[in-house]
């Protein structure tokens, strides 16, 4: 299980997402599905339109994330954020489970000496699901164990929050209630869904799905569409 996941975190730092930022300031994004961040959840901020972060590609390669990559430091609100991944384009950082919702400020700044700044919105909770191109869309960067009479299903994603756990949701209107919702094992801000089931109900084919994460409070969120390829 940790060769599979410590797999699936190299490669989450290492993607290159679509550039998205606004062209005067910068904003933040999960790194899941470009939707907004949550406290103790994964998130990426774009550079500006013309603009640089630094000259140089790099990632973390273990906890404590450091809170300084290629000289570039991300902060909320004057509080450093771990950082996973740093590029000209990009910083992938870790949003700090004691950042309360509401607006708070963001700043990046460089070794250039440039400091990019920008208002941003942190919800409660706003799950999301990694898929295996790195947009939020198409096929969920999963994992299948199969134990005879039962099969195993991991997503990966963030931004769940606290939560009285998770339903999978397919396409062709079955449900499967979640085994297992919390912190993949030694990763910042990565959660782990593991979802049983029988092998009689096993899907051998490719379907759309979505999650919808519980709160405490009997409400819930949907992660964004995806799709899982059982076959």
């Amino acid at each position: 299980m940790e060769a599979v996941i410590r797999r699936f975190t190299l490669s989450l730092s290492l993607m290159l997402l679509p550039a998205l930022a606004a062209a005067q300031s910068v904003t933040a994004v999960s790194a899941a599905n470009f939707r907004q961040i949550a406290p103790d959840s994964i998130a990426t901020v774009f550079a500006p339109a013309g603009s640089r972060f630094t000259t140089v590609t790099a990632e973390a390669l273990s906890l404590p994330l450091p809170t300084e990559i290629g000289r570039v430091r991300v902060f909320i609100d004057g509080l450093s954020c771990g950082l996973f991944y740093v590029s000209s384009e990009q910083a992938n950082f870790y949003v700090p489970a004691g950042v309360s919702p509401g607006l708070h400020l963001l700043q990046v700044f460089t070794p250039q000496g440039q400091t990019f700044s920008g208002q941003i919105l942190v919800m409660q909770q706003q799950p999301g699901i990694f898929t295996l191109a790195g947009s939020g869309q198409g096929i969920a960067a999963a994992s299948f164990y199969d134990y005879g009479a039962q099969y195993c299903i991991s997503l990966y994603g963030t931004g769940f929050g606290a939560n009285q756990g998770a339903t999978l949701y397919l396409a062709d209107g079955r449900s499967f209630q979640a085994s297992y919702v919390g912190r993949a094992p030694g990763f910042a801000g990565l959660q782990q869904l593991n979802f049983l089931i029988s092998e009689r109900d096993f899907p051998h084919y490719r379907s759309g799905a979505f999650v919808r994460v519980w709160t405490e409070g009997g409400g819930f969120y949907d992660t964004q569409g995806f799709e899982i390829d059982y076959r």
